[in-house]
């Protein structure tokens, strides 16, 4: 994933977002106890399709807020629109297309080969795309989103809260040592 950077067409949540309650660090928030769901890890095994991945679930879960219903959300369909050519993608580009294309239920565009593995050029591929599926995807349209730049811990949390979760970029490198679902 590639770390965004502030763009004069995105909204900054700070600027919206009034007087928030402050958050409350001894209780915390656990979106997947406010919603009564479990939200099922995915793996993007070899693909960069990490902006995807997290748009995706994003997606799923503000869905779930609306409908009361965890549908996956399709991580190549996102994907596939947005990469940049030396892999990756910019999450605002991500959010961005969910407000002008929308979301594809996982179950209609599989993110995943029969055989269960993932690779980037399978993740590329926009064969998928059809009127009918396009049709589909304005029903899971977002209405807007906001860019959280900030540094403050508190305005992460606070967002996060607020919105049922973000989607966040880290940079670094993988050393391999994320290797259980903790």
């Amino acid at each position: 994933c590639l770390p965004d950077t502030k763009d004069v067409r995105d909204i900054q949540y700070h600027e919206v977002m009034g007087a928030p309650v402050p958050f409350d660090w001894v209780k915390g928030f656990d979106v997947e106890k406010h919603l009564g769901i479990t939200i099922k890890i995915k793996d993007q095994s070899q693909s960069e399709s990490c902006v995807g991945q997290g748009n995706g679930y994003l997606g799923a879960t503000v869905n779930a807020v609306i409908t009361g219903v965890y549908d996956e959300i399709s991580a190549k369909a996102i994907h596939s629109q947005i990469f940049l050519p030396r892999g990756g993608a910019q999450i605002r580009d991500g959010v961005a297309l969910s407000t002008t294309f929308g979301e594809v239920l996982e179950k209609i565009v599989n993110s995943h080969k029969v055989d269960g593995s993932v690779d980037e050029k399978f993740m590329e591929d926009k064969s998928w795309i059809t009127s009918a599926i396009i049709s589909m995807a304005k029903n899971l349209q977002t209405k807007s989103y906001a860019s959280v730049m900030t540094y403050t811990m508190e305005a992460w949390a606070q967002a996060i809260r607020d919105n049922n979760g973000v989607v966040a970029g880290v940079t670094g490198n993988n050393n391999n040592s994320w290797l259980t679902n903790e």
